[in-house]
């Protein structure tokens, strides 16, 4: 009820502590490897330069499931929603300097349902750039936001894909804006046609997490 109602969950404490301490064990020397391994990517997102490890790529991250079924259970709960996992992998942001980058507008991912989770492998504090989220900004029974994607899908038809929106836009609508600090252990649950961002960190600053992707089924067959 509360991620139908506000579009994103979190979960504090997801593992017992022992179980996670293997996780971020795993995570931290699969980063450390993973271009000698070759199966990283990097992506440059202006002051902003993103790693990837993904699990089509590297079979490190298979080892995470069976440690905790909690994983398993999430995948389940997600499946329920009608929806099937499309990526999996684990993201290292490292803050390279100071300004905005493409990720720092709030945006919504695409035009229809896509749930993400981010499990949190250090404690984030706004240096390390953590997730922020508009609660209850993915409910097109508003009919402010529904008027917004209206607009926006002439706007793309006009001139091209672009799913930024304005601070002012969204403070109009009468929306909160959530900057999602969160211990270790963490795990954050978001329907990112929801609006939502990267926080601007500080340089030299990194965020780890393992980000799951899962596509509502309905939108995967009209692709």
């Amino acid at each position: 009820k509360e991620f139908i109602k506000n579009g994103f969950i979190t979960i504090n404490d997801f593992l017992p502590e022992n179980d996670f301490t293997k996780v971020r064990e795993i995570i931290s020397r699969e980063m450390q490897d993973v271009t000698t391994q070759g199966s990283s990517r990097y992506t440059s997102q202006a002051n902003t330069a993103v790693k990837f490890s993904h699990s089509f790529l590297n079979k490190t991250i298979e080892q995470l499931f069976p440690i905790n079924n909690r994983f398993q259970k999430l995948s389940g709960v997600v499946k329920s929603l009608n929806s099937i996992q499309t990526s999996l992998n684990i993201r290292q942001v490292n803050i390279v300097k100071e300004g905005l980058d493409t990720q720092h507008n709030y945006h919504t991912d695409v035009y229809y349902p896509l749930i993400k989770s981010f499990f949190y492998i250090h404690d984030t504090s706004k240096s390390q750039g953590p997730f922020c989220y508009c609660p209850a900004s993915s409910n097109v029974d508003n009919p402010a936001i529904l008027n917004w994607h209206y607009r926006n899908s002439l706007k793309i038809s006009e001139k091209g894909v672009n799913f930024d929106i304005s601070e002012s836009e969204v403070r109009n609508m009468s929306l909160e804006m959530l900057t999602l600090e969160a211990k270790e252990n963490t795990l954050f649950i978001a329907n990112t046609f929801g609006f939502h961002r990267r926080f601007p960190g500080k340089p030299n600053e990194q965020r780890v997490t393992l980000n799951n992707e899962f596509l509502r089924e309905y939108s995967w067959h009209r692709l």
